[in-house]
């Protein structure tokens, strides 16, 4: 069960996963809204909603071994899905709505996908994302390129703003408020 946290329920959320597990939901999980799209505005997002998306400790899940080298080879989202608007356009997620490779009644998927934006956007794995690619951790850590930065703007390479681990002294920092 996956509930959206933002500024409408933000007070009652906690009332919604207890209400949630008495009736015997094992897997919730409450995701805020994304501030891309419709959730950019003032009126969904508040400093708590923004404070439960950053972590300042390892929760990372076990991951899968081919998950482990999908993360190596690409993006962990862009690498293995894609997202067709109605009128045709490809887009690298469903969040992502600005950035198409291209148009399936225009071309064929074939050479959409071998085309030079879809082949840099695809292979973006951690190791070519500032401070992420020094880290230990970048393999078997989920990353939102739509959330993470300045996406688009083109600037795929920014460490996503939501994380505190700092690689360098192997240590997490202390959460910050936003």
């Amino acid at each position: 069960m996956l509930a959206t946290l933002n500024l409408d329920n933000e007070k009652e959320i906690e009332g919604t996963e207890n209400s949630l597990r008495l009736l015997g939901v094992k897997n919730i999980k409450v995701d805020s809204v994304q501030s891309i799209g419709r959730g950019c505005g003032d009126n969904l997002i508040t400093a708590q909603v923004l404070n439960r998306q950053v972590f300042s400790k390892p929760i990372f899940s076990k991951i899968a071994y081919k998950n482990f080298w999908r993360n190596k080879s690409g993006h962990n989202c862009f690498l293995e899905q894609i997202c067709v608007g109605a009128n045709g356009d490809i887009y690298p997620c469903l969040a992502e709505r600005e950035i198409s490779y291209g148009n399936v009644k225009l071309s064929p998927l074939d050479k959409i996908f071998s085309s030079g934006k879809a082949r840099e956007i695809c292979s973006l794995s951690k190791d070519k994302i500032e401070v992420c690619r020094d880290c230990e951790y970048r393999y078997c850590c989920f990353d939102c390129r739509i959330r993470a930065g300045d996406f688009l703007k083109k600037n795929f390479h920014l460490k996503p703003w939501w994380c505190f681990y700092n690689p360098y002294k192997g240590e997490w920092e202390d959460k910050k408020s936003i």
